[in-house]
């Protein structure tokens, strides 16, 4: 079988890293030909090189867009999106004839092309439905595409079934989604039970509003002014008007020694090590695949109660949630995790556990290997 994925781009977020192992585990596990196209030569070009992954790179753009942008900058985007997309399928139409493509398989829900070509030649097409969007003010999806979602030769995948109810309520029927969580590589990740002496918390994500940093600095202060020795790294990168407000945040508070930024790197899995304790405090996750990074390292995570964090935390008592947007409430669960050592280190064994045995990478591929084979056969 020859599937072709679409990229939206080389980003270190999930939906890239999860595009990335399930190629690989296509490819490795059921002998699946992988084919990937970029919307231009970047860090993903490389990889299919060194994985001998065919790649081919044609101009195309994201058809959402931030719902703060203005209508000029909105309609200059459709022109745009309009112009350069419409030349792009024509190409991908050629080169899936070319390679032979039985299923084209889109990664995120902001780009069409995929589904536009998959209709023309008639091949399946298998959407990826990774974004919460609406809420999180991120997308601003427009009406019309929900249409295509819905198509007969269209089948969506959700990460969650928090994923799962917000596509439905937006008008995508539940018989054209299925819920298949994202999987997590192993490499690289060991299990170690951290020391809990003091506070050694840590936040990986991009820094927007909605990931939740701001909480995580409060609520260390809150522990820092109760006489807790605590730190917080926050790893990544994101909007600079944001991440400032962060920074002046920490310095208004005087915790320039206890709380850090660190810019995102491929050394993850051994940095995790550093600490005991991960944050998730996000709006509303969509899935969560630093919940699952954290697990594998062995560190309890405490996350907030949206989105699909509960659904993560609540597989085997796995976690501890707290209540969104209240920072004495985070502060207070860190503080009951550390403070018990037998729930600690129960929760970090259950954690290792449960990521290994629900959120396997192999896991996901054998689902989305056996959603291919379903829609093949029933287009035969």
């Amino acid at each position: 079988m020859r599937v072709l994925f679409v990229a939206h781009e080389d980003d270190v977020l999930g939906a890239t890293k999860a595009l990335s192992e399930i190629m690989m585990g296509l490819k490795e596990d059921y002998g699946i030909e992988p084919f990937l196209i970029t919307p231009q030569k970047n860090k993903l070009t490389e990889y299919c090189k060194q994985n001998n992954i065919p790649n081919y790179s044609v101009k195309y753009f994201q058809w959402g867009h931030l719902k703060t942008e203005s209508i000029l900058k909105t309609i200059l985007k459709y022109l745009r999106m309009r112009i350069f997309n419409g030349i792009a399928i024509i190409k991908l139409i050629k080169y899936c004839k070319l390679n032979k493509i039985d299923l084209i398989h889109t990664n995120v829900s902001v780009i069409d092309i995929g589904f536009e070509v998959a209709k023309r030649i008639g091949v399946p097409h298998v959407w990826h439905l990774r974004e919460s969007g609406i809420e999180t003010q991120w997308v601003n999806y427009s009406g019309n595409f929900y249409k295509k979602f819905n198509d007969d030769n269209n089948h969506n995948i959700v990460i969650s079934n928090f994923v799962q109810k917000l596509w439905e309520n937006r008008g995508v029927d539940k018989k054209k989604l299925s819920v298949i969580y994202d999987g997590v590589s192993d490499t690289g990740f060991s299990y170690e039970l951290p020391s809990i002496s003091s506070v050694k918390a840590v936040l990986v994500g991009s820094l927007l509003p909605h990931k939740g940093q701001l909480d995580a600095i409060n609520a260390i202060s809150n522990l820092i002014n109760q006489g807790v020795v605590a730190s917080l790294d926050i790893i990544g990168s994101g909007f600079p008007e944001y991440t400032q407000k962060l920074k002046n945040r920490v310095s208004e508070l005087k915790l320039n020694n206890d709380i850090h930024f660190i810019a995102y790197n491929n050394n993850i899995p051994k940095l995790l090590h550093n600490y005991n304790v991960g944050i998730v405090a996000s709006k509303a996750e969509a899935f969560g695949r630093v919940t699952i990074e954290y697990m594998l390292s062995g560190l309890p995570v405490v996350a907030s109660n949206t989105g699909a964090n509960s659904e993560l935390l609540d597989v085997d008592n796995n976690g501890l949630l707290y209540e969104y947007g209240n920072s004495q409430s985070l502060s207070l669960a860190i503080t009951n995790l550390l403070n018990n050592k037998i729930d600690y280190i129960g929760y970090s064994k259950r954690g290792y556990k449960v990521a290994r045995s629900y959120f396997s990478i192999k896991k996901n591929v054998n689902k989305i290997y056996d959603l291919y084979i379903k829609l093949i056969d029933n287009k035969g």
